[in-house]
């Protein structure tokens, strides 16, 4: 190749590959918008999405900075393309590499945020990183009896709220409250203190987890820690009936 060659090769690559994020960068904030749809639709995705939305941020920020070091070095190499010597070479070479390497990185992003068990797989490795536990663990217990549990304290807290004749602004007459609204509810009129509320978030989370990520086996740690918020939400709930808040 003469250096007209490595000229317009370079000066292409660099053009090609700013057009390519810029692109994939449109495409990510509609990604991102219409997961927040897809929570309004279904609010046991949220722990889910934000799982994977750090997880493409992250990814979105080593191809950002991949992008901008590729774009860097092909542009130094077609300045120096004019000059010859061991330098112009590597320069070439490693310039090369990078362009290649951000291109594949962008086309293995592509896949990932269009793939259509990327929720499942998001929702495993959320629930690794959450617990710390390798699947599967050596004291585990069927997710089916958490699930059993985790039901009977939403629809006591559910059942709850309806005796109380607690209203949520916002979400409309008939409309069912998801966990996490009747929670807020919870403690934003002072029935439940920033304790329990914590706990109930975190089995929440967990709850999600395990359900959207198709896990059949729970640690024996999480169920624990269900008994004891459970324990927890009914001392509270008896606390708050034998000693009922003013009226304001």
């Amino acid at each position: 190749m003469n250096n007209d060659n490595y000229y317009w090769m370079f000066s292409a690559a660099a053009q090609s590959i700013a057009a390519l994020i810029a692109f994939l960068l449109a495409g990510v904030t509609l990604a991102f918008s219409m997961m927040d749809r897809v929570i309004d639709q279904d609010p046991t995705l949220y722990d889910v999405i934000d799982s994977l939305r750090y997880t493409l941020h992250k990814e979105m920020s080593a191809l950002v900075i991949s992008t901008g070091l590729a774009i860097l070095l092909s542009l130094t190499a077609t300045f120096i393309n004019p000059y010859q010597g061991d330098f112009r070479l590597g320069l070439m070479i490693l310039a090369g590499v990078v362009d290649v390497f951000t291109i594949v990185f962008a086309i293995y992003f592509v896949i990932q945020v269009i793939f259509p068990r990327r929720y499942a797989i998001a929702a495993r490795k959320a629930f690794k990183e959450s617990t710390g536990e390798v699947l599967p663990s050596t004291h585990q217990t069927p997710s089916s009896s958490f699930f059993h549990r985790f039901i009977s304290l939403e629809q006591d807290i559910r059942e709850y709220m309806q005796t109380q004749d607690m209203f949520v602004p916002g979400t409309g007459e008939g409309r069912i409250l998801s966990f996490r609204q009747m929670v807020n509810a919870l403690y934003q009129n002072e029935r439940i203190g920033s304790q329990l509320r914590d706990m109930l978030f975190e089995i929440s989370k967990y709850r999600n987890l395990l359900f959207h990520g198709h896990i059949d086996q729970v640690g024996e740690d999480i169920v624990k820690k269900l008994t004891e918020t459970i324990q927890q939400w009914i001392r509270e709930k008896n606390a708050q009936q034998n000693h009922p808040a003013d009226p304001e």
